[in-house]
């Protein structure tokens, strides 16, 4: 379950992980998903690993689903598939936010004579 109440932290839930998106994403570079995640068991808030990655790049998404398994002592199939679930989130709702801001109409700029 996604929640995005608060768009600069995005929190993700499933039956063992709380995964927090900090600074929420950026909606200027569409070709990466460089986010600030914090990820802990539901049951342990106090034992979190915080790590920056692109979601797009396999390689910092494999090196970040091992330090996961380590730290929390838990499977790494159940990890890359909630990251996964968690990324195939975000995409639709970066889009709804980058259609939303072009919808909001620019402020008339008005110059002052003298």
């Amino acid at each position: 379950m996604l929640i995005t109440s608060n768009p600069n932290q995005i929190e993700y839930k499933t039956e063992e992980l709380h995964i927090s998106v900090l600074g929420g994403i950026n909606l200027t570079a569409l070709d990466r998903l460089r986010v600030t995640l914090k990820v802990n068991k539901l049951e342990n808030e106090v034992l979190a690993i915080r790590h920056n990655v692109d979601l797009y790049n396999d390689i910092q998404v494999e090196k970040l689903v091992r330090r996961i398994a380590e730290r929390l002592e838990i499977g790494t199939i159940g990890i890359r598939t909630e990251l996964q679930n968690l990324i195939a989130l975000l995409e639709p709702y970066r889009l709804e936010l980058i259609e939303k801001q072009s919808e909001t109409p620019k402020p008339i700029i008005k110059v002052l004579s003298h």
